[in-house]
């Protein structure tokens, strides 16, 4: 596993170029089908973060996409760091604290010859009582070289009613699961599960390569419950959209 261990003092528009070499050293770990890791790392005493991608070498324009976005944001991170530690210097105060944190990984939830399922999982530590998780997801098609949101992977105006329905219906499940009111008195305080055009979202695979039986929808902590609940994840049946899926995408869910 390779690391970049920089200087924190250093002036931060060099940090792209540090980080873009570490993204050149792939490491043995296995990832779906594709191969391995590539990992970006930056440590100082200010600030820790690193970023692990899947080796793509059979969808470089996707690669490229995920170096740009993981490289962006380590580097927006760093930088909001290093900017509050200054600030603190500014004040007299030379304690750097518990240094903050990001770590993100990228994993291949589902793939297929025409495409690719893509989740982000993002954990970080600015202070506070606890950190905080957020989710990412990405469908590549791999012919299109494009992304895929939901409303494209299906007609979502026709479709919304179901889902939403299926999701509220997932959530009370899981929440009786955990041990938790079904409805409980905080439904006005969070969100309901909603089905939307930047849903994040993941398919979920069948026992046959290729193709899946549902979608799985990603709520980070605090989007459906208090902190202390976790995030969900809520599975909804190939049945509840299959109607509604555009006619490209139809053969991932065979239905049977």
């Amino acid at each position: 596993m390779e690391e970049t261990g920089l200087h924190p003092h250093r002036p931060i528009h060099r940090l792209r170029a540090f980080l873009l070499l570490a993204l050149l050293v792939p490491f043995a770990a296995p990832v779906a089908d594709e191969g391995g890791e590539v990992l970006v790392a930056w440590r100082s005493p200010v600030v820790e973060g690193e970023a692990r991608l899947p080796w793509l070498p059979a969808d470089p324009e996707l690669a490229a996409r995920l170096r740009k976005t993981a490289l962006s944001a380590l580097a927006a991170f760093v930088a909001e760091a290093e900017a509050q530690r200054a600030a603190l210097l500014a004040d007299g105060i030379e304690t750097a604290g518990v240094p903050w944190d990001r770590r993100s990984r990228v994993e291949i939830r589902f793939a297929a010859p025409c495409c690719l399922l893509l989740l982000r999982e993002i954990t970080g530590y600015t202070g506070g009582a606890h950190g905080n998780t957020a989710f990412e997801s990405l469908f590549w098609d791999r012919e299109r070289k494009a992304v895929v949101e939901l409303d494209a992977l299906l007609d979502l105006a026709a479709a919304k009613p179901a889902l939403d329905r299926a999701l509220e219906e997932a959530l009370r499940r899981e929440k009786r699961r955990r041990g938790f009111s079904p409805t409980g008195d905080d439904r006005d305080i969070f969100g309901r599960p909603r089905a939307e055009a930047g849903s994040v979202f993941t398919l979920v695979p069948d026992r046959r390569p290729g193709r899946a039986v549902g979608l799985l929808f990603h709520f980070p902590p605090c989007a459906l419950g208090p902190h202390g609940q976790g995030s969900y994840r809520l599975f909804v049946p190939a049945a509840g959209f299959a109607a509604h899926l555009r006619p490209r995408y139809r053969p991932l869910f065979p239905g049977d």
